[in-house]
């Protein structure tokens, strides 16, 4: 029988982390408290990085996901397997293929992706950079540094020394995010496409999708570009246009007239002889 006074605090998801209460009174009163992990989300980011990993047990597997969204740029979508061959070229240090190794692949390879693989950033450009997961394991490893590894000491010893290196030339905060809300908020959106593209990499499919951005960098959102009305064209006025009070026999005078006159005054132009073997002359 479960002990009905112990409960596991929110998304960590590991039997270690599992935290014994004495009275039902105190469990209620932890899981009522406000989740307030990792660092303050930075403002006007350059870059969101959203990640997320997969697991099964039939069979034994586990991805990772990642999606990139970057406000005045096209967002990207990355996913891939956790190996745990460390003959593999793939390896990063997973010894098995669980939810949290491919949590922490995740934000490895989203680290990467800025280190190295982002080639719209320059040697000399600062970026402010958010990233977001729902993995509470993960934010209090390398967001607060709160807790210490007990598993996975490898691939995380990979993530810190990336981290490390990273924020060298970048400024870079490590937030959480609540999963699966169904919102329609950027947050909710970014976490749910990260999950989808980690269930996705958990059956062995590794890939990278680039989705056009809404906006432009001067999009109609932004302020400082105001709407152009389009100011339509007049029609082509003709003699008909002036003459509807005549009678059908007059107008059609008129019409003659204003030809006659049109012909005097727009001669036709002159013909430009062009020697024989000089081929077809298309265009101006």
């Amino acid at each position: 029988m479960l002990n009905p006074f112990l409960t596991k605090p929110h998304t960590i998801g590991i039997r270690s982390d599992y935290k014994g209460f004495k009275t039902r009174r105190k469990a209620e009163e932890y899981i009522a408290q406000p989740v307030t992990l990792g660092q303050t989300p930075l403002s006007n980011p350059d870059v969101v990085l959203y990640t997320d990993g997969s697991a099964s047990l039939d069979p034994a597997s586990a991805g990772w996901g990642i999606f990139i969204s970057r406000p005045l740029a096209s967002s990207i979508s990355l996913w891939g397997p956790v190996s745990t061959d460390c003959s593999d070229s793939d390896w990063i240090g997973a010894p098995r293929p669980t939810n949290n190794a491919g949590e922490i692949s995740a934000i490895y390879h989203a680290l990467h992706w800025v280190r190295g693989g982002a080639r719209s950033f320059t040697p000399v450009a600062r970026k402010r950079i958010n990233l977001l997961t729902d993995s509470e394991y993960c934010v209090r490893l390398f967001g607060d540094n709160s807790i210490k590894p007990r598993c996975n000491k490898a691939l995380i010893q990979r993530v810190r020394c990336l981290l490390t290196a990273v924020r060298r030339h970048h400024d870079l905060a490590i937030s959480w995010v609540k999963a699966h809300t169904g919102l329609v908020t950027p947050e909710a959106v970014g976490n749910a496409n990260a999950d989808r593209f980690a269930a996705r990499g958990r059956t062995g499919s590794t890939g990278a999708t680039e989705h056009p951005s809404l906006t432009s960098s001067r999009g109609p959102t932004d302020p400082r570009r105001r709407l152009r009305r389009r100011i339509p064209l007049p029609p082509i006025l003709r003699p008909s246009h002036f003459a509807y009070h005549l009678s059908v026999p007059d107008r059609a005078i008129l019409l003659r007239v204003a030809r006659a006159a049109c012909r005097d005054i727009s001669p036709a132009p002159a013909v430009t002889t062009i020697p024989v073997g000089s081929g077809d002359i298309v265009g101006d």
